[in-house]
């Protein structure tokens, strides 16, 4: 009895261990910000900074850093504005929301397109950028890294970052795992572009007026806070993830809307409210602006209907990927049959001591 009693345990202790799948909120979306010093992100387009972010993270293994390569290519509108600023030379600052990626390097891709659909499958030049620095703040949790890239203006190149993130967390004993990627657009960028501009204090801190708006953006995680700027704010992006032998489960928030060179991706689009009004001033019936204020009350704001519908229409490609390792369905179907072998020997054992003993008990 006693030797099935324990054998019946073992098998309920083994079946919740190691079948078992655990669950894990998502984080909070921090973002990839970007910053090009010189550039004008007004004329021509409105508030829109006019650069598209495109990410792809390749899985080795769940418990292993991801490859992740970023690039940051802007937009034909963005080079008709800036071209000729950037013409001899070109800064570019990019923040990470990690402080412990490594493996960092950096080129430009020579096929723009290539660049945003397939950043890892993408021709790059190596002399086409550098780095000039690499800022890793533990505090934050950021990475806030300066490129050099000469002669922009003239060569339109995508610049292409590639580096490697530990950004996997288990979810099975069986080879399942969790991957988180950043925001690429939205109101996470434009927290982490505060940083970069030096715009960003502790959350226990009173905004300056420098950047001051009614709008302001925060990370519980960074423990940071800034008013929101939409020079700061990446408005298109892609994420994307070569799975190799891992497979995608339904645990994945959100679930992804395209493929993209063969893989699952994410694409997202924000807009930027170009219009403001006093609410006071304008006539009932004419159009209204984005947002509007009252002359008595300038934080509280009133949306228009376009701009909500906007607003709901809006994402920004951060991701919780649940993944499941090759071969897992088959682990877990051989356990369970062992599981509940063993299950069964035990309750036999137990009952014959049973029987044996209630024998023993009647003699």
């Amino acid at each position: 009895m006693a030797l099935g009693l324990a054998a019946t345990v073992v098998a309920i202790v083994a079946g919740a261990v190691l079948i078992g799948v655990q669950s894990v909120p998502a984080p909070e979306a921090r973002g990839i910000g970007v910053l090009v010093e010189g550039t004008n992100s007004l004329a021509g387009r409105g508030y829109d900074a006019g650069l598209t972010v495109s990410l792809k993270a390749r899985v080795i293994e769940c418990g292993e850093p991801v490859a992740v390569t970023l690039t940051v290519a802007p937009t034909a509108e963005f080079w008709r504005d800036n071209a000729d600023v950037l013409r001899s030379q070109a800064t570019v600052q990019v923040a990470v929301p990690d402080a412990s990626i490594s493996g960092i390097d950096v080129s430009t891709a020579t096929d723009a397109l290539a660049a945003v659909v397939d950043p890892q499958g993408a021709s790059t030049d190596s002399d086409g950028a550098s780095i000039s620095s690499i800022d890793p703040d533990k505090e934050t949790e950021t990475t806030a890294l300066e490129i050099t890239v000469p002669g922009w203006g003239r060569s339109l190149a995508p610049v292409v970052l590639s580096f490697t993130a530990d950004w996997t967390e288990s979810r099975s004993r069986l080879g399942g795992c969790y991957l988180s990627l950043p925001a690429l657009a939205g109101h996470p960028t434009v927290l982490s572009g505060a940083q970069l501009a030096g715009t960003a204090v502790p959350l226990e801190e009173e905004l300056g007026t420098r950047d001051a708006n009614v709008f302001e953006v925060e990370s519980r995680s960074a423990g940071v806070h800034a008013y929101w700027n939409s020079d700061y704010e990446v408005t298109r992006g892609v994420a994307s993830i070569d799975l190799g032998d891992y497979t995608l489960q339904d645990a994945t928030s959100a679930a992804p809307d395209t493929t993209l060179a063969g893989s699952p991706a994410w694409t997202c689009r924000t807009t930027i409210p170009d219009t403001f009004a006093n609410i006071e001033t304008q006539d009932p019936g004419e159009p209204t602006a984005d947002f509007n204020i009252t002359g008595s009350q300038t934080t509280t704001v009133a949306f228009s209907a376009e701009r909500i519908q906007q607003i709901l229409e809006q994402r920004t490609c951060a991701t919780f990927v649940a993944i499941e390792a090759p071969g897992a369905g088959t682990k877990r179907d051989l356990l369970l049959i062992i599981i509940g072998a063993l299950f069964s020997i035990g309750m036999e054992l137990v009952l014959s001591g049973v029987v044996r003993d209630q024998q023993n008990t009647a003699a």
